[in-house]
């Protein structure tokens, strides 16, 4: 599974969607498999102890509006199950994780993070592949 968060100005630059389809792309391209779409904080998915890819986008623009800094992370995330007085929890760990920060102007941000995200997207696949 493969979960986008952005910050609203990352968002105004990149929508959610393109940024969620762009590393789902890249990542069928590769070969990783990826299952159908589910929201790991969602209560009703409390068992649910799927692995997933988490990529954040975040994004702010100098007083002029005219250079985005970022940063773009991709981490695996694995949903852990435990149990306190009789009653299940849900937390999540982080196994895998790599950042970059960068920045561009605006006539370029999105093109900018389109590409690394395909970036991170082919880093982790070539994980999944080494790994398997």
């Amino acid at each position: 599974e493969v979960h986008v968060l952005m910050n609203e100005v990352a968002e105004n630059i990149l929508s959610k969607q393109r940024a969620q389809d762009k590393i789902e792309l890249t990542l069928r391209r590769h070969g990783v498999p990826l299952s159908n779409f589910s929201n790991p904080y969602n209560l009703l998915s409390e068992f649910s102890t799927n692995p997933y890819i988490l990529l954040n986008v975040e994004a702010v623009w100098n007083d002029y509006k005219t250079i985005a800094a970022y940063n773009i992370s991709v981490s695996l995330r694995e949903p852990i199950i435990f149990y306190r007085n009789q009653k299940p929890y849900k937390s999540f760990v982080t196994l895998w994780e790599e950042y970059n920060f960068g920045s561009a102007g605006k006539r370029f941000a999105k093109e900018a993070f389109l590409e690394l995200i395909e970036e991170r997207a082919e880093r982790v696949a070539n994980l999944y592949l080494s790994a398997n």
